[in-house]
């Protein structure tokens, strides 16, 4: 699979999904819409994002995650940016799944 295109993919659904601000004073979670913080129990949920890039098929990906949903505007909070964890959740979908432009080059 080609790296950049993966790499592409990677960015798009990272920029799709809504992680939760860190406060650097109180290392507490905080929605990232709203702003309340995030008391309720941490959840695995699947997220499924529709990927546009340019020169590609429309595509959706569909990825397992924890996620926290806040209290107060019910949007749900994907955790795992700075670890990695969705990084590696889209790569283990790109491999799972036929993807066109990564396996299915016809001449």
């Amino acid at each position: 699979m080609d790296p950049g295109f993966v790499h592409d993919v990677v960015a798009f659904v990272t920029g799709a999904l809504r992680f939760p601000d860190r406060r650097w004073w109180s290392r507490q979670l905080r929605c990232s819409a709203c702003g309340e913080r995030l008391t309720m129990p941490s959840r695995r949920t699947e997220r499924s994002v529709t990927v546009t890039l340019p020169d590609v098929p429309v595509f959706t990906v569909t990825i397992e995650l924890e996620a926290t949903r806040c209290p107060g505007c019910g949007l749900d909070n994907v955790h795992g940016r700075r670890s990695g964890h969705v990084a590696d959740a889209v790569v283990q979908a790109l491999e799972s799944g036929p993807m066109g432009p990564a396996t299915s080059q016809s001449a």
